[in-house]
């Protein structure tokens, strides 16, 4: 997928973000309830911190990582990795130099996506992806840090995506103009809502999600266990 706005699409419409995982086998209750009591009692605060910034969708290998900043969402990573190959594709590069200053040249007049290709510590290919679906692979030999010198953009991608492996879910999102709380997908059936603090959450949409909790299993203190398709 090469338009950002369907990167989008795919981590904030619920009905698409089913669909596109429709395609991994439903797991038994009892094995998300498991995965949901690990999640509950193990995820630190270092994390959780992290994921803050993010809101995160995965299909097949594809880590899709979007940038938030209160109602404002800056930009979208990819993140995955082939054999000894992380490959991490950007969109709207101008905000993510913001965050990861370059010396690469991104020229968004012609082109929609980049992708950087690592091996070890050195950039291997640049692909470069344009709105009109052309592409250009560039090979090169360059160490990452030459490019990033203040802050290894995939060093984040890397950490970030260990963490929703680490923790077995497949989506988070977390939005601080509605509240200081977390939604993780364990499944395209069941999400794990966690609430730390009620008092943080805006007056509007309060009510809503306070119901939305009680609608599933407590798992642990703040935290509540919801298959989306039960009544």
């Amino acid at each position: 997928m090469r338009n950002a706005l369907i990167i989008i699409s795919i981590l904030f419409s619920l009905t698409f973000f089913i669909k596109c995982t429709s395609s991994i086998p439903i797991d038994k209750d009892k094995e998300i309830e498991q995965k949901s009591i690990y999640l509950a009692n193990n995820i630190d605060t270092g994390s959780l911190n992290f994921l803050r910034k993010f809101s995160y969708g995965a299909k097949g290998k594809d880590n899709f990582w979007l940038r938030v900043s209160a109602d404002t969402n800056l930009y979208v990573c990819n993140f995955k990795r082939e054999g000894d190959t992380s490959k991490l594709s950007i969109w709207r590069p101008h905000k993510f130099m913001q965050e990861f200053p370059t010396t690469f040249k991104f020229d968004t007049s012609i082109y929609s996506q980049f992708t950087f290709s690592q091996v070890q510590d050195k950039i291997v290919t640049i692909e470069l992806d344009s709105s009109k679906g052309h592409t250009l692979i560039k090979d090169t030999s360059v160490k990452t840090e030459q490019f990033f010198q203040d802050k290894n953009p995939f060093t984040t991608f890397s950490a970030l995506t260990s963490i929703a492996n680490k923790y077995g879910f497949i989506g988070s999102s977390y939005s601080i103009e509605i509240g200081d709380f977390f939604i993780f997908w364990l499944s395209p059936k069941f999400k794990l809502l966690y609430i730390p603090d009620t008092l943080k959450m805006d007056l509007k949409f309060k009510k809503y999600w306070l119901d939305e909790f009680k609608k599933g299993k407590k798992i642990e203190q703040n935290w509540s266990l919801i298959n989306i398709y039960a009544e």
